[in-house]
């Protein structure tokens, strides 16, 4: 039984798909104000990888992890996104440390989305053929699609996930951005004989990305 949305929420959640009469694009785009924060607050332009990765569904399929074990879901030269899902009450996600440390050239971040189950939703299924479709001819995508999600939630996923289904509206609602440096983690050095170290953090109280890293939809 799936109890929690893997990465292909957030890939089919970020854009608006053009039968909903929308087209995705920066909110620096409407108005220069959230870029110039953005900037002077993270040293960053917000017309980089990241928002490259939230804007275009070829791009975060290129980009993300080809074995489920990866340290990062999404990767590209300059930029990781760590998408995690919660159907808790709060938003409390789970870490492996390595996932917080620093990257060398690159920026770090966390999206965060709290999942709420519904009959009337969306099912895997449901998700995984709407970024299949916004593919288009790009088959070799389509395929690593599917084998992606195969490796992620087992061979016999469409059976297996038949019953699970996701509010996509609240779904988008809840979608948070933050950097992964802003979470809380060990900082202390460790003994060498400790392997690894997987960390559960509450999330809700964490400076958040401003909004020119996200998408909106122009009608």
């Amino acid at each position: 039984m799936v109890t929690h949305s893997p990465p292909y929420v957030w890939m089919s959640t970020w854009c608006v798909p053009a039968s909903r009469g929308g087209r995705a694009v920066l909110a620096s785009e409407i108005d220069p104000a959230p870029a110039a924060v953005y900037e002077r607050n993270w040293g960053l332009r917000p017309e980089g990888d990241v928002t490259l990765l939230a804007a275009d569904a070829a791009t975060r399929v290129e980009a993300w992890h080809v074995d489920v074990g990866d340290r990062f879901d999404f990767a590209v030269p300059s930029a990781r996104i760590e998408v995690k899902t919660t159907q808790a009450g709060v938003r409390v996600h789970e870490f492996d440390l390595t996932q917080l440390e620093p990257v060398e050239g690159a920026v770090s971040t966390v999206v965060s989305i709290v999942t709420t189950p519904t009959h009337a939703g969306a099912s895997v299924l449901d998700l995984v053929n709407e970024v299949q479709e916004r593919l288009g001819a790009r088959a070799n995508l389509a395929v690593k699609l599917w084998q992606i999600v195969a490796a992620t939630v087992g061979e016999d996923w469409i059976a297996d996930t038949a019953g699970a289904r996701w509010d996509r509206d609240e779904g988008a609602a809840s979608l948070r951005v933050m950097r992964a440096a802003s979470i809380p983690r060990v900082m202390e050095p460790l003994d060498q004989a400790i392997l690894s170290v997987r960390l559960r953090v509450l999330c809700e109280n964490l400076p958040l990305l401003p909004r020119s890293i996200s998408l909106a939809p122009t009608w």
